[in-house]
């Protein structure tokens, strides 16, 4: 697979090649998710290289490169937001890069991974511009097609066809088994139709992976209520009643899984 010859090192900003976990110009650890489609600076030099482009930044405001570097260390901080904006800024001056957008693409659904099932069209459409625009850009950026399918996916979400939904859902779970934000919309799509087994596999799943989303809990304490599956509701409810704060409340939790609102 050829390189991208947009993927740098982000700490010195030299070439990086397939396959490398180690810069050889500076020696900086480097992780590439796919060959020469991804590179992010480790969680540990994250922090570090947001205050560099900071300062670069301050010194020179349309350095393109530094942006891009800014947006990459915010990414792997989890700073979606402030991502995305520094992506934005690096398409400005530094136009044509298909990781820059791969990148923007990435982090303007991510930062909405805690509402994921209340997304609006208008943001996944937005989403999906910058990853098609990506892909145009570098056809071999091959790990936009699993993101692409869970964008249509999520619009067939929207558009409550459920059953549809599933299908993109699913190749796209089958590309990226460790994001949970695909398994938790498998889930209530399963959900919506009746089928509890595998909405319950698919909550798990997700669960697994972000152990502190109550929506998660919640979902899977109602599947297993309708299937009477009793010690399972009751282990659901007092990890929701945790998740609120009040770990004393799990009796009030089970009600509402049975629709009973006080």
């Amino acid at each position: 697979m050829p390189t991208l010859v947009t993927l740098r090192c982000p700490a010195c900003g030299a070439p990086l090649q397939a396959n490398e976990k180690k810069c050889a110009y500076c020696g900086s650890v480097v992780l590439i998710g796919q060959p020469a489609e991804l590179a992010l600076p480790a969680v540990a030099q994250a922090q570090n290289l947001a205050g560099q482009m900071r300062e670069r930044l301050a010194l020179n405001p349309y350095d393109g490169d530094a942006y891009y570097q800014l947006g990459l260390a915010t990414f792997t901080l989890g700073r979606y937001d402030q991502a995305e904006n520094a992506f934005e800024q690096a398409q400005r001056y530094l136009p044509g890069s298909a990781v820059v957008h791969y990148f923007k693409g990435l982090a303007m659904l991510l930062s909405k991974e805690d509402d994921i099932l209340g997304i609006a069209d208008f943001r996944l459409h937005a989403i999906e511009r910058e990853l098609e625009t990506a892909r145009e850009l570098d056809p071999h950026l091959h790990v936009t097609d699993a993101y692409l399918d869970f964008l249509r996916g999520l619009q067939l979400r929207n558009q409550e066809k459920y059953r549809q939904a599933i299908v993109p859902l699913q190749a796209a779970a089958n590309a990226l088994p460790d994001l949970a934000v695909i398994f938790k919309v498998l889930a209530a799509c399963y959900f919506q139709i009746g089928d509890l087994a595998q909405a319950i596999a698919s909550a798990k799943r997700a669960f697994e992976l972000r152990p502190t989303d109550a929506d998660l809990a919640y979902m899977l304490g109602v599947a297993h209520a309708r299937l009477e599956q009793f010690n399972e509701m009751e282990y659901y409810a007092r990890r929701v009643a945790l998740l609120r704060g009040d770990s004393t409340q799990w009796e009030q939790v089970i009600r509402e899984f049975n629709g009973h609102f006080d």
